[in-house]
């Protein structure tokens, strides 16, 4: 169930957020997403100082995380970077790759809608690839 943020219609009724839980929500997801990247951090420090210990793991390659926390703790770059923005930049990589896939599927879908030759097509050609017939059923209003 969702609920509308009228505190973004109408500022000046914000406070209608407190009421009817949306501000809770929030704090909440907020909540659970900053302990999940803190354990996703965690443990590539934990990674990190098993390599560097006993050099078992000497081959194995960096992912974003572990470039992301090597720029943490290099200072010549310039920019300072802290534990939040680490895992604020981590968060926006991940929307990033996930949303952009959302919004092309949206698309592609919003499209055979409005061509329904089209989807008919691309629906035959489905099930001669994958073997499903299409039992008569068409993409057209009829």
């Amino acid at each position: 169930m969702s609920v509308s943020n009228i505190g973004d219609l109408i500022p000046s009724l914000a406070w209608v957020n407190r009421l009817n839980g949306l501000r809770k929500r929030v704090e909440t997801n907020f909540q659970d997403m900053d302990s999940f990247l803190h354990e996703v951090v965690e443990e590539h420090i934990k990674k990190q100082r098993t390599i560097n210990g006993d050099g078992s793991g000497e081959n194995e390659e960096e992912d974003f995380v572990d470039v992301m926390l090597g720029i943490e703790k290099d200072s010549s770059f310039g920019i300072p970077l802290v534990r939040d923005n680490t895992k604020a930049i981590i968060l926006d990589m991940f929307a990033a790759g996930t949303d952009t896939s959302y919004i092309v599927l949206e698309w592609a879908m919003s499209e055979l809608i409005r061509h329904p030759n089209i989807m008919e097509e691309v629906q035959k050609e489905s099930g001669r690839r994958h073997g499903t017939p299409i039992n008569g059923w068409s993409a057209r209003a009829e």
